[in-house]
């Protein structure tokens, strides 16, 4: 053994010597960057490359980190296969992920979310504060992981140098790599500012180190296997003679109570992690990917960890120490002799924490700005600054996230392995679980619930898992494990209220998940949701509809697009150039189609608001979008009135179900949204207005108590010249009468012998017979007039008895006869059964109104018959009838025909003119509601009218029936 570590000293000190580690690894990097810049430049090569389903799924290569490159070789050296639970889990769920990722990005689509905890606040009504506690929890929790990768690189970097490297050199490693980590992340992920958040360079660069430490580690179980062995069952022959095989399974009921939290956590965390979110959903170009991800992602984790345990075994038989076998992978090429082996392990390694690194930073800086500094700015006015430096932002908060990672492994990681590195961060994302999933499928999620279940989960989780290890590392009391805090046992961290019998990592997520969902929950079911939570999760919980349907309508294009335009890019230009942020406006309304024009719809600056809105929320996130853009500031009040109507009429016109109605718009909850953007505004307006209508309200009243006395006035008018009227027309009628009688005395005897006297003597007559029937119609006219008038003021004198329907009917039929036979071709029939009962009204009035359907009746009819008939109604009343064969009434008109001097031609003649006096069926609907009744026109079978006048059960005499 001694032999072969003097042989690998002298091999890397050659190595070191020639210095072809940095060189290699300097190209290697430049490779990687000449990668980026080529995919961005979009040629079509690269689009097609960078769109390719199988660059996807290696992109998501990116969960297999140095946990899996170095810390997955330690863990089964000491676990065995316990290992494997961390991507079974992934295989798991990747299963599901056909009915999952597709929902989630689409809706990423629609909403511009940049990152986990933006889609989060998405869910929840773009809750800043949901956006920003999942924030800090994405930053506590990641950053053990980001410690893990930088861990890995200086202790795979401390390997390969060797006993050349002293102590004073190795003191610099760390904060080298550090450094070297925050150049790399800038150089690939953070050298522009996208407002979609899709980064094609960094996704090509990050598929392409999947690729290399899928191939570095399959080259060394390769060699192991077959190079320093006969095969799989050779290894583990030696290995079981030589009484070095790790536990095949878990020993007890605790082994398999952490196997099963193991595969929990790897479950969530394949969908859960930052880096991974990103990667499968953020980043994703086209959803049909997700179905090869479902196979590929699965098959490169096969892949990768099947030489993990070989790999193990051959370090232990090799008689490397247990404690080191998070570099066995480092250790057997050096141990052998295999330099360029070495070198490819080691671009491996690097390349599965860098990989990790940059993607992880970039989102962590992402949510850092959107989530947690821009607020803070809005609050702080010395940090608005910020507000304009997005880019410079975004690189310094990645820069101070990777030094806080490194401050982390300094300080706390030397307390665990590196695979317990991982477990930890696993642990902190599991707790976005809960306000993800659960908020999919359960309607009544609101902001409380997400914001205690994800506060209460942060807590346990830092109380179970942080605490524990900076009290082993001595930057906490160690008696707080022992004792418990404030000397209470029931709260040791790792036996919390008494639950002892498990491993810490079970205990941790036992507990935290507990309070998660339970304060998720409790919080959903005790505050009640606001409308911008029910329209996330009508949006959220709703698969498959189509809430892009597009509404025509005909409203007038009175608003300037121009005002708006800069409007919104003056808002917009808080956080942009004033060239970008007018380009970014431009850009919105160019794809709504609104490019060239002068002014728009209301509806459709609808759309533009929310167009830059979704734009905007790419860079800045949705939650301090919504808050940029505030509908109070881009709508004035007239048109917020005007599109809260333009909602009311569309949704008049939508003829949907109840669930493409709720699906498509919730009226109500939109214009909920809108007057509680301007409910201040209103308030202020309603006292304004309710000052002015007090100052007017003895106007209002004097007005209103001349236009009673002008109104009494013309009552009194209309009765006076309705008397004055009828007098004089008796005497016309009287004395046509007298002079036509004389007129046949006189001229009979003469007309018998001359016929022009004859001839000349009929013109007469018939002249005398015209000036009877128009002064007869003039007659009717002022005593319909008389009528109203007196049943309007009340002057009407009512008498009041039992009145058979059948004698009212035949009497009716009787004073109509005379004028039927005008008409040859009319008839009219009877149809009262003798079930009908008695009603007590005035005779008189009723057969004004039974004479006045009738004659309405006779005047829009050619031929056929008139049916008057009565039946006894379901609700005990009674209703008179008359039914025609007419042309019927219009739906449109069938208020306004009982309106007073009304008169509609519905005979489809157009020489005829409307005949009577218009206010015969204005009487039959002011003697119905005295009576407390009601009348109204509906459509006859077979074509016609039926005129119906119902008498209410009040009225009825029941026991005048016989």
């Amino acid at each position: 053994m001694r032999t072969q570590g003097g042989r690998r000293q002298r091999g890397l000190t050659g190595m070191l010597d020639a210095m072809p580690a940095a060189m290699a690894l300097g190209g290697y990097l430049l490779m990687l960057f000449i990668l980026a810049l080529w995919v961005e430049k979009k040629s079509p090569l690269a689009q097609a490359l960078s769109r390719h389903p199988l660059v996807y799924s290696l992109t998501l290569g990116v969960y297999c980190t140095s946990w899996t490159y170095y810390g997955s070789v330690g863990m089964a050296a000491s676990s065995g296969i316990m290992f494997y639970t961390t991507y079974l889990g992934p295989t798991l769920a990747a299963f599901f992920w056909p009915m999952l990722l597709p929902r989630m990005i689409r809706l990423k689509n629609q909403l511009h979310s940049t990152s986990i905890a933006d889609f989060i606040s998405a869910r929840y009504g773009k809750s800043p504060a949901v956006a920003a506690l999942a924030a800090l929890l994405a930053l506590c929790g990641v950053a053990p992981y980001l410690a893990l990768q930088l861990r890995s690189v200086v202790s795979s970097f401390t390997v390969v140098a060797g006993t050349r490297w002293t102590v004073a050199q190795s003191g610099i490693v760390g904060p080298g790599v550090v450094v070297s980590m925050i150049l790399f992340t800038i150089l690939f992920g953070l050298r522009r500012l996208d407002p979609t958040e899709r980064h094609p360079g960094l996704m090509a660069v990050v598929a392409a180190e999947s690729a290399v430490k899928l191939a570095a580690l399959t080259g060394v179980g390769l060699f192991v296997v077959f190079g320093l062995n006969g095969g799989f069952a050779d290894l583990f022959a030696k290995a079981g003679s030589a009484g070095v095989l790790p536990p095949a399974f878990p020993e007890g009921a605790g082994g398999y109570v952490r196997w099963t939290s193991l595969l929990i956590l790897s479950a969530s965390a394949a969908m859960f992690l930052p880096r991974q979110f990103h990667a499968a959903v953020v980043e994703n170009s086209d959803v049909g990917h997700v179905r090869t991800a479902t196979w590929a992602f699965p098959l490169y984790l096969f892949c990768i960890t099947l030489f993990v345990l070989p790999i193990a075994v051959q370090g232990l038989l090799s008689g490397l120490p247990v404690e080191t076998a998070d570099t066995y992978v480092l250790r057997l090429p050096m141990l052998h002799d295999r330099p360029w082996l070495t070198l490819l392990v080691f671009l491996g390694g690097f390349s599965a924490a860098a990989g990790m690194i940059m993607v992880s930073s970039v989102t962590l800086a992402t949510m850092t700005v959107n989530h947690l500094l821009l607020p803070l700015s809005d609050m702080i006015p010395l940090l608005r600054f910020l507000r304009r430096r997005l880019l410079g932002a975004r690189r310094a908060a990645a820069a101070c996230i990777i030094a806080l990672a490194g401050w982390y492994e300094s300080r706390v990681g030397e307390a665990f392995m590196l695979a317990d590195l991982g477990i930890v961060s696993f642990a902190a994302v599991l707790q976005f679980a809960p306000a993800l999933l659960v908020g999919f499928f359960w309607r009544n999620a609101g902001r409380a619930g997400a914001f205690l279940g994800l506060g209460g989960g942060l807590l346990t989780w830092l109380y179970t898992m942080i605490v524990p290890a900076l009290a082993r590392s001595g930057r906490l009391p160690g008696d707080i494990l022992d004792h418990g805090l404030f000397g209470v046992p029931s709260l040791r961290p790792e036996a919390l209220f008494g639950l002892t019998g498990m491993d810490g990592v079970s205990h941790a997520v036992f507990w935290s998940l507990a309070v998660n969902i339970g304060f998720f929950v409790a919080g959903s079911l005790y505050f009640r949701q606001n409308s911008q939570d029910r329209r996330a999760a009508d949006l959220f919980c709703a698969p498959g509809k189509d809430r892009g349907a597009s509404l025509v309508s005909h409203l007038e294009r009175n608003i300037d697009l121009g005002r708006k335009r800069d409007l919104l890019a003056g808002l917009v230009g808080v956080y942009f150039p004033v060239a970008e942020a007018l380009a970014m406006v431009d850009r919105r309304a160019q794809a709504l189609g609104l490019s060239g024009r002068e002014r728009m719809t209301v509806l459709e600056l609808a759309d533009l608001h929310q167009a830059v809105e979704a734009e905007l929320a790419g860079a800045v996130g949705a939650a301090t979008a919504g808050q940029a853009l505030p509908a109070s500031r881009i709508f004035t009040p007239e048109e917020r009135d005007e599109l809260s109507g333009a909602y009311g009429r569309l949704l008049a016109e939508l003829r949907l179900s109840p669930e493409e109605l709720v699906a498509r718009i919730d009226f109500h909850r939109e214009r909920e949204r809108l007057m509680r953007d301007y409910s201040r505004e209103l308030e202020a307006r309603v006292v304004e207005r309710t000052r002015d209508l007090a100052a007017k309200a003895g106007e209002l009243a004097a007005a209103n108590e001349r236009l009673c006395e002008l109104d009494r006035m013309k009552s009194a008018f209309l009765s006076s010249v309705s008397h004055e009227l009828r007098t004089p027309l008796t005497s016309i009628m009287g004395f046509a009468r007298l002079v036509a009688r004389d007129f046949h005395k006189i001229f009979t005897p003469l007309a018998a012998t001359d016929a022009d006297v004859r001839k000349k003597a009929g013109r007469a007559l018939e002249n005398l017979e015209i000036i009877r029937i128009e002064a007869a119609r003039l007659t009717r006219l002022v005593d319909d007039v008389l009528d109203l008038t007196r049943i309007e003021d009340g002057r009407m004198a009512w008498h009041d008895a039992p009145l058979s329907p059948q004698e009212l009917a035949s009497e009716a039929a009787r004073d109509i006869a005379p004028v039927l036979l005008e008409h040859p071709g009319l008839s009219v029939r009877l149809d009262v059964p003798g079930d009908v009962p008695c009603v007590l009204a005035d005779r008189e009035r009723m057969l004004q109104v039974l004479g006045n359907l009738l004659h309405n009746a006779v005047k829009f009819c050619r031929a056929g018959e008139i049916v008057l008939g009565a039946r006894l109604m379901p609700d005990g009343g009674v209703g008179f009838f008359v039914s025609d064969q007419g042309p019927g009434v219009p739906e449109a008109d069938r208020e306004r025909i009982f309106e007073k001097f009304h008169q509609k031609d519905r005979s489809g003649d157009p020489r005829d003119k409307p005949r009577g006096t218009g206010l015969g069926l204005s009487i039959c609907k002011s003697v119905a509601i005295r009576y407390g009744g009601r009348v109204w026109v509906a459509d006859r079978p077979g074509g016609g009218s039926v005129f119906w006048m119902w008498l209410p059960p009040g009225v009825v005499v029941w026991e005048m029936e016989s």
